[in-house]
């Protein structure tokens, strides 16, 4: 079993183990999965992940957004929270770009322009982002900034349209109008 090749490895200085351990999941698996690495104690990996009720294609796409990006299992959960509940956690540092009046203008607009896209892949939401940003004479970032925080309470993470494609259309625009009335 994969377990027993990582037994007695400390999980912090061990980022490859988290990038082998997550190549080898199976979706139909995870929510069965528990770790037996020194030091880890699998109910605090996945206590705020509720995966059931989740389609396999869902929790892969997550999966495969956040695989290059994770260092240690004990911080996946926080970073993938948003994907699976809707009272997630908001970083400080990210709130001065939804409590300022620019921010939430830039939140209305682009959940505007998001709302009348047809295709809601990543690349279409970009192209939509990038036009805004034009017609408005800002750069991107002031939009994107806020979108991010609005939608995922994070600061940094997978790219902002990868995130928004996965987390759909609907989910998306619930969010970000959420922040705009306050």
């Amino acid at each position: 079993m994969w377990n027993n090749r990582f037994a007695g490895r400390k999980e912090e200085s061990s980022p490859e183990i988290v990038r082998m351990i997550l190549s080898g999941i199976t979706v139909q698996r995870l929510d069965k999965l528990r770790f037996s690495l020194t030091g880890i104690d699998d109910r605090q990996i996945f206590r705020c992940l509720d995966i059931s009720g989740r389609s396999d294609a869902y929790i892969s796409q997550v999966l495969e957004l956040y695989r290059i990006r994770i260092k240690t299992l004990g911080e996946f959960p926080a970073m993938v929270d948003f994907f699976f509940k809707d009272d997630y956690a908001f970083e400080e540092e990210g709130k001065k770009y939804i409590e300022k009046e620019e921010g939430r203008a830039s939140l209305e607009a682009f959940a505007a322009r998001l709302e009348s896209l047809d295709d809601f892949r990543h690349d279409s939401i970009e192209k939509a982002c990038r036009e805004l940003a034009g017609e408005r004479g800002v750069k991107p970032a002031d939009l994107i900034h806020p979108a991010r925080v609005a939608v995922s309470g994070k600061t940094k993470g997978a790219g902002l349209f990868e995130m928004m494609e996965v987390l759909g259309k609907d989910i998306v625009l619930r969010r970000m109008r959420r922040r705009t009335h306050g």
